[in-house]
């Protein structure tokens, strides 16, 4: 059957990730709500969003951004349930499309951060299901890594919820780097600078 794919813009709280220079966690089990019959199931263009939530300070002060622009492409667009259609969906993001809010933090990430991958362009993914179990493959700086995913299918709205660590993907480099460009903002009260290893990662898409 021929692939669908879709160009879908998101506007989150796909993990693929980041921390950041201005201030402003989840479970590994999973979990989804489909066990009542579900027929006649489509997705919902423009409906995909993908949110990260990096931290700083001692505190663990978080700092969110978005990704703007993410492809899907799944083999079907309609099905009898999310685990249907969504099964070897995979996704893009285009990591040059982050906002945070802050155009000067978004600069860094991209520059300070991404820039410095081995792949300074895309984040990619691959969500798969089977023996009633949701994997995350995602690929990041050349490397993939299966991440634990938690699932919920409710009121129509698929949800995913992750937590990378950065160190698994090669990171810490990168990670350095920002730290070092944001290392007075990134001070909490008492006075260590600190950019966290871990990204917590959210997304959801809306069927009909």
């Amino acid at each position: 059957m021929k692939a669908k794919k879709y160009l879908l813009t998101g506007v989150l709280p796909l993990t693929l990730l980041l921390n950041s220079c201005s201030g402003e966690e989840t479970s590994s089990t999973n979990h989804s709500d489909t066990e009542q019959e579900i027929q006649n199931l489509e997705l919902v263009e423009n409906s995909l969003n993908v949110e990260w939530t990096a931290y700083k300070t001692t505190d663990k002060l978080p700092v969110k951004g978005v990704f703007n622009e993410v492809k899907l492409e799944t083999q079907l667009n309609k099905g009898e349930s999310p685990e249907e259609i969504l099964n070897e969906a995979t996704v893009s993001i285009d990591i040059n499309k982050l906002t945070t809010g802050n155009a000067g933090r978004d600069v860094k990430i991209k520059t300070l951060f991404f820039g410095l991958m081995k792949d300074s362009t895309n984040i990619n993914g691959k969500l798969t299901y089977s023996e009633e179990e949701w994997k995350l493959n995602i690929t990041m700086n050349g490397t993939t890594v299966n991440v634990p995913v938690d699932v919920v299918f409710e009121e129509n709205i698929f949800r995913l919820k992750s937590k990378i660590q950065l160190a698994e993907f090669n990171a810490l480099e990168m990670l350095a780097s920002l730290n070092k460009a944001c290392y007075e903002l990134h001070k909490g009260a008492d006075g260590i600078s600190k950019t966290w290893e871990e990204v917590d990662v959210e997304a959801s898409i809306a069927f009909k």
